[in-house]
């Protein structure tokens, strides 16, 4: 059996810290002194990462979408079946989606001219390579609207245009 009792303090006295901990207590105030100055003096510039106002964030806007979209539409009459109607971007690869309004811009050109009959060619080229069949006789160009409503999931109704606005009909050159 024990006939002193067990000491729980680390200090040789109670109530005074011995000269480890002193020493220890100096260090946390020396980080603690160091941090606040930084924080006061250094942490207003951009370039010091701990102690920073993270102005990568600050400088992002948030831009809202436009309150309606628009995508270009062809139609076709077949002549064996109905009204065939297909987005623009789908008649060639997604790759190539964006250079398509270039040949629907010419092929709906005012000015007759050997460039519109030839962007018109290329046009029913690719919907019959598109639709699988040559068999149409005319072809509508219009542009469809859509609202974007972002309080819904999803915020564009496809299936549900606003309106759609006629560009152009012409007849497939031969």
């Amino acid at each position: 059996m024990l006939t002193r009792p067990i000491r729980l303090s680390m200090s040789l006295t109670e109530g005074e810290p011995t000269v480890s901990s002193r020493s220890t207590l100096r260090v946390v105030q020396l980080v603690l002194g160091l941090l606040v100055a930084g924080l006061l003096f250094v942490g207003r510039s951009e370039h010091y990462f701990p102690i920073t106002g993270w102005p990568l964030y600050e400088s992002i806007r948030i831009a809202r979408p436009d309150a309606s979209v628009n995508a270009t539409y062809l139609g076709v009459s077949l002549r064996d079946g109905g009204p065939r109607e297909l987005p623009a971007q789908r008649l060639v690869e997604y790759s190539r989606a964006g250079l398509i309004q270039g040949t629907i811009d010419a092929a709906t050109a005012r000015q007759d001219s050997p460039a519109r009959t030839a962007a018109r060619q290329h046009l029913a080229l690719l919907i019959s390579l598109k639709l699988g069949t040559p068999t149409f006789d005319s072809i509508r160009v219009f542009q469809r609207v859509w609202t974007v409503d972002l309080e819904r999931v999803p915020p564009v109704n496809i299936a549900r245009p606003v309106m759609s606005v006629p560009v152009d009909q012409f007849a497939v050159p031969r």
